[in-house]
C-alpha cells in the first residue's frame, strides 16, 4: 500500500493506491501482464465498507497509454478511486504508472455491490 485506504475500513475517501508487481511474468506478453495487474486491486468502494459484502464487475474498460511496454515484471503504482457509489453500484477510475513515473494505462469499472 502506498496511500489511500484498505478494504472494509469505513474510509471516507474510497481510494486505493498500491504498488504491485507480478511474482513471475516471464514469458508473458508485457501488454497482457500489464492488463492483468490492472485487475489486481479490489474495488475502491470496498474501502468505505464497514463489513464484507459480495461485489461483481459489471463493466471494465482499459486504455493502454504507453507506446511500448517492454517489461511488465517490475513494480507499478495503481490508483483506483470510486467516483460514485449508490443504488447498489459503484463507478470507479483507475490509473497505472510504471516505476519511472510514466502513465501506462487508465481504466474505468462499474461494480455491482450486493448488500
Amino acid at each position: 500500500m502506498a496511500a489511500g485506504a484498505i478494504p472494509v475500513t469505513n474510509a471516507e475517501v474510497p481510494e486505493l493506491i498500491w504498488w504491485v508487481r507480478h511474482r513471475d511474468a516471464r514469458g508473458v506478453d508485457p501488454s497482457v501482464a500489464l492488463i492483468a495487474l490492472g485487475d489486481s486491486l479490489p474495488p475502491a468502494a470496498m474501502t468505505a465498507f464497514s463489513d464484507w459484502a459480495p461485489v461483481s464487475t459489471v463493466m471494465w474498460s482499459v486504455d493502454v497509454c504507453a507506446n511500448t511496454i517492454d517489461d511488465a515484471t517490475g513494480w507499478f503504482l495503481l490508483r483506483s478511486s470510486s467516483v460514485v457509489a449508490e443504488a447498489g453500484y459503484s463507478y470507479q477510475t483507475m490509473e497505472v504508472w510504471d516505476a519511472g513515473g510514466r502513465l501506462v494505462m487508465t481504466g474505468t469499472q462499474t461494480v455491482a455491490i450486493f448488500t
